[in-house]
């Protein structure tokens, strides 16, 4: 059966399919778990034959009907839900397809152990005709609803939360995240098959199976002493150096820490079903580590790591950049990079890692391409040793980077057996970098990587420089800080340009900007800069913000945006409240005439709560640079509108057009002010004066004009501020 000829009668278009029986290839990097499985027994599972995707991500998984010719009923019902199980464990909204003769039968991948209802399509129907292009705009037949993209990642964190709430009191937090780290790593080598029962007498002689290798103070204090000889490098350190006295401690004041190991490995609930009186409905034994990507439980590990850390993640101004708007930037930064794969990337606030790991996969594909030849241990130990850096000020988010790509450059490896060979040189202070100097308190905020101490070593040493750094505006008292901050920002700008930098300023104290600003210093000249920033920097109208926005306009080469701010409170960026946007640039000024994209993907009630972005042509405007200087207001017209709707503001302007504001209060008297909030979580205000006055809370119950007599007076009790009366009549 020609499969791609079949799909296309589904709407899948030929070049959106991937076929997995060549074997591993750069293009299947992403697949290599189901395309070349690393193991004999991995190999008897039913893989499927390919995927289609959409924009660059994976939508179907499909199987030939012939491959299951020879199952029983049985038999095919049971691989046809463990594959779809295993496909459930990637954490991507995905659909499996069994490909026959004369239909098309679809299920979404989930991992509920109940056997689906699949949908039946017939070649030639309109239905079957739009399939798949409403399968990519999230619509889908029948009354079954997606699951969240973000499914697998909450059920994941859900469980490490749960028991760790049962045990945290027992031991220090660093020490909990540390073993809990330690046990999703040992699950992660035993689920790929790097470590087998042949293994045991060198990693746990007490232990008869691997689920058994953190079952006591002895095994765990065996299995991790084989992590730290086997691995080496800067891994997840224990207190006392995890010595066979710390293990005994643990093991004498309870064994609930080490139920709660056992359990990430065996599947069991996390301290036993007594202690949590009823199983979640989602337990370790659903997850198929083997299938897992490294990118996924990074993030799970990293979120759930900030949870327990003493300094709030708020304070920190901390946000987890989801795979998907990594995956975004990273795919641009390296779209049409000459000589890839000889790149360096620096992430400055690397937090887990997420940005450095998509580098590093993105490196290790384009040596493959550019060489026809997969590289080996050697040449990821290359890579990752010489092509990859990364800063940040906590302790515990390095500790996470340096899991990460240890885990990242063994699922990367063709041949990662035996585990002795996978021993890593220490990344600290070669990779990654604690930027707190001596000086600083060992907790809270500090200039980090932005610091004079900081240049030198790093400064024009990369091609590639990616992340997500702090956003959140610094408090009153962090005052020094942001004046150093400030300073930092302004001598860059000066040294580029003496005028711009004169009265430049640092809006609101923004820690943000200095990050784009050093990030030129740390660039190679004509380098590539990508980081994803709050969109204030685009859109805020103050002296000061047009400053800023002129000088990043006229220093850097932006070469395109892709303003979200439509897109804040959805599933894309979850939690997060505050409008952002994907910036692209070259370290070089532009030249006259230059222009770049400017892409305003609208807000999709579907796509939107799957956690995708929907970009169509209409989102996007090609905008010359000197345009953008000159009309400060240019960006936020097409933000909230289109191109019509920025010709129109020109024209009033042109025309000596009254702002509204201005007309409201001067021309017609009169007063505007903002309404009143009911306090939540706060502590609330006398709203006694208020219930004089008619309560509009209903704009629906009128047309253009409102008849206060038809109102109802306001009887609500506390506001969230104390409203000026007056203001209100």
């Amino acid at each position: 059966m020609n499969l791609k000829s079949k799909l296309q009668n589904y709407g899948v278009g030929d070049r959106s399919i991937r076929l997995f029986d060549r074997g591993a290839s750069p293009e299947l990097l992403d697949y290599l778990d189901l395309a070349e499985p690393a193991d004999d027994e991995v190999k008897g599972e039913l893989l499927p034959d390919g995927v289609a995707e959409n924009q660059g991500r994976p939508l179907l998984f499909f199987v030939n009907e012939s491959r299951l010719a020879h199952f029983t009923d049985e038999q095919r019902t049971k691989s046809l839900n463990q594959l779809r199980r295993n496909l459930a464990c990637r954490g991507e909204r995905t659909y499996l397809a069994v490909v026959r003769a004369g239909t098309l039968e679809v299920v979404q991948v989930s991992l509920s152990a109940d056997s689906p209802a699949w949908k039946i399509y017939e070649p030639g129907t309109t239905k079957a005709l739009t399939f798949f292009s409403r399968l990519a705009l999230g619509l889908i037949d029948g009354e079954e609803q997606p699951e969240d993209a973000d499914f697998v990642f909450k059920e994941m964190l859900n469980l490490l939360n749960q028991g760790i709430d049962r045990i945290a009191h027992q031991i220090g937090w660093a020490d909990v995240l540390s073993l809990v780290g330690r046990a999703l790593f040992f699950r992660f080598l035993r689920d790929r098959h790097i470590v087998k029962k042949t293994n045991l007498k060198s990693i746990a002689p007490g232990a008869a199976e691997l689920d058994e290798c953190f079952d006591n103070a002895q095994n765990a204090y065996d299995t991790c002493r084989w992590l730290d000889d086997t691995f080496n490098g800067d891994f997840l350190p224990l207190s006392d150096k995890g010595s066979r006295k710390f293990f005994d401690k643990i093991g004498e004041r309870s064994t609930t820490v080490f139920s709660h190991l056992k359990g990430i490995l065996c599947g069991d609930d996390p301290v036993g079903v007594d202690e949590y009186q009823k199983r979640l409905p989602i337990q370790w034994s659903d997850f198929n580590f083997a299938h897992i990507p490294v990118g996924l439980l990074s993030q799970v590990y990293e979120a759930f790591c900030w949870k327990w850390e003493p300094q709030p993640a708020e304070e920190m101004s901390v946000h987890y950049t989801p795979r998907n708007i990594a995956a975004t930037i990273v795919d641009e930064v390296f779209d049409s990079l000459p000589n890839a794969s000889e790149r360096r990337v620096l992430d400055a606030s690397c937090g887990a890692g997420v940005f450095l790991v998509l580098a590093f996969r993105r490196l290790y594909r384009e040596r493959w391409e550019a060489t026809g030849v997969r590289p080996g241990t050697k040449e990821i130990r290359k890579i990752l040793e010489q092509q990859l850096t990364g800063f940040d000020i906590s302790e515990s988010a390095l500790r996470l980077s340096a899991l990460s790509l240890y885990l990242t450059a063994i699922e990367l490896d063709p041949e990662p057996i035996p585990p002795s060979k996978l021993r890593f040189k220490e990344l600290r202070k070669h990779v990654l970098f604690d930027q707190r100097r001596p000086s600083d308190p060992p907790e809270g905020l500090v200039i980090g990587s932005l610091g004079s101490h900081v240049n030198g070593q790093f400064a024009g040493k990369y091609d590639v420089v990616i992340g997500n750094p702090p956003w959140t505006s610094l408090k009153p008292k962090h005052k020094s800080l942001a004046i150093q901050l400030n300073a930092v920002s302004r001598t860059i700008v000066s040294s580029k340009d003496a005028e711009l930098g004169k009265d430049y300023e640092n809006p609101d104290s923004v820690p943000d900007l200095p990050f784009i600003w050093k990030a030129t210093e740390w660039c190679k000249p004509d380098g590539r800069i990508a980081m994803a920033l709050p969109a204030r920097t685009l859109f805020k109208q103050g002296i000061k913000s047009c400053h800023v926005r002129k000088a990043l306009f006229q220093l850097l080469e932006v070469t395109g945006i892709i303003n979200c701010s439509n897109l804040r409170k959805t599933h894309v960026w979850p939690e997060m409240d505050q409008p952002f946007m994907l910036f692209f640039a070259r370290n070089r000024k532009p030249k006259a005439g230059h222009a770049f994209q400017f892409i305003s993907p609208h807000a999709d009630t579907n796509l939107g709560a799957l956690g995708e972005m929907r970009i169509d042509a209409e989102s996007a405007n090609l905008l010359a640079v000197e345009a953008v200087i000159e009309n400060q207001w240019l960006l936020k017209a097409l933000a909230v509108g289109t191109s019509l709707d920025a010709e129109i503001v020109r024209k009033v302007i042109c025309a000596g057009g009254v702002p509204l504001k201005k007309y409201w209060k001067k021309d017609l008297n009169l007063a505007s002010s903002k309404g009143y909030q009911i306090a939540e979580n706060q502590p609330p205000n006398d709203s006694t004066p208020l219930k004089v006055l008619p309560d509009f809370h209903e704009p629906n119950q009128f047309k253009f004009v409102v008849d206060t007599k038809q109102l109802k007076k306001f009887s609500k009790d506390g506001t969230s501020a104390k409203r000026d009366i007056d203001c209100l009549i």
